[in-house]
């Protein structure tokens, strides 16, 4: 058996997976390879380490525990909702403020719109205005002076 499959074998032997009919083969297939077997040793020397440094914990600390995670969790809840809520605010005023851009802008268009009728208007009656004083008869200007003015000096 290749050393791959031997060491899948190992971790499956401690994660306690590996079915107990098969564990005299693991050690027998163990006997054989030297790799495998050194595998096995640094895996049994980690599972030691581990359950010597184990500590037991008080039995109060679970309920502190679970005591701090109902906390988190409605304070979690709390600010989301806030959260949603402030944002369903902003795009709701996002939404008035576009209405009422697309409300000025028509009211805008409406604006330009009457502004050239009233300037086509103006430029309508200015050529009528030029075409009359052009249609008028020119003006003579008597320039003789038929009444003299006199001018005395009182002494």
């Amino acid at each position: 058996m290749k050393t791959e499959e031997i060491k899948k074998m190992v971790n499956e032997f401690f994660d306690k997976e590996l079915d107990k009919a098969k564990e005299p083969l693991l050690f027998n297939l163990l006997a054989s390879d030297e790799e495998s077997r050194e595998y096995f040793k640094q895996l049994n020397n980690i599972k030691n380490i581990i359950e010597d440094t184990a500590e037991e914990f008080s039995p109060h600390l679970e309920e502190r525990i679970f005591h701090s995670l109902e906390n988190y969790t409605l304070k979690e809840i709390n600010t989301s909702t806030k959260r949603n809520i402030l944002s369903l605010l902003a795009y709701s005023f996002a939404v008035i403020l576009l209405f009422l851009c697309l409300i000025f802008y028509n009211q805008t268009q409406n604006y330009r719109d009457l502004y050239q009728s009233t300037l086509q208007q103006v430029n309508a009656q200015n050529k009528t205005i030029q075409l009359l004083i052009n249609s008028l008869p020119a003006v003579e200007v008597d320039y003789k002076i038929q009444n003299p003015v006199i001018v005395k000096a009182k002494m």
